[in-house]
């Protein structure tokens, strides 16, 4: 509102989105708005697609300090190249999960932040720099942030909080390196929502505009 009250009567009102709502896909699609899309990263490679795997009881086993162990096998698959960053949906999940990363893999180093803590940017700050192998996080860092060389999973992307746009910002923070632009982006959920499906659908149909846009270069 701020921004049209600021505009000229003839002037450009210009969008810039990573993540379009609805309401700007159906403006555009309408002719309502020109569109014009990016659909590669700067390095030219492509997005990392998420692969998703259902855990029906995962909230029951971090209860206990466990993880289930598809997520442990995979854990431990994606520590061996790279580091992790891992979205829980509330903030009081993040104890528990650090105790069930840590149990199951009790050598590594496991930090958590999110929006109130105090620490907040010298954590982040520590993690840029490579300190520590897996951050666990909130939704404070789906996006505006970039660490080198990290895979993304998302433990309860069944959550109301992980929208569409927001998963998709999420997967965004993986490849962001071309030396690293094949980072990995696991989705994990108790039930398959009509978020995670458009996200993945999202990147995915992005992915064939770039494939596109890759021939012709």
């Amino acid at each position: 509102m701020a921004v049209k009250q600021a505009c000229k009567p003839c002037c450009a009102l210009i969008y810039l989105t990573a993540t379009p709502t609805v309401k700007l896909r159906h403006a555009i699609n309408t002719g309502d708005l020109t569109g014009s899309e990016l659909p590669i990263r700067f390095h030219g490679h492509l997005l990392p697609e998420p692969h998703c795997y259902p855990l029906f009881t995962w909230r029951r086993s971090v209860k206990r300090h466990q993880l289930p162990s598809v997520m442990r096998n995979l854990l431990r698959k994606c520590l061996q190249e790279q580091r992790l960053l891992l979205f829980v949906p509330q903030v009081r999940d993040l104890e528990a999960v650090q105790q069930s990363v840590v149990r199951a893999l009790p050598h590594i180093t496991v930090n958590t932040v999110h929006a109130g803590d105090p620490n907040q940017l010298d954590k982040i700050a520590a993690f840029r720099a490579g300190c520590g192998d897996v951050l666990i996080t909130t939704t404070v860092l789906e996006r505006g942030v970039t660490f080198k060389n990290i895979a993304v999973f998302v433990l309860g992307a069944e959550h109301v909080v992980f929208t569409e746009s927001v998963l998709v910002q999420i997967a965004g923070r993986a490849g962001r390196q071309q030396e690293h632009a094949a980072n990995p982006v696991y989705f994990f959920y108790a039930d398959y929502t009509v978020a995670i499906q458009r996200a993945c659908q999202q990147i995915k149909r992005q992915n064939r505009k770039g494939r596109r846009l890759q021939s012709t270069v």
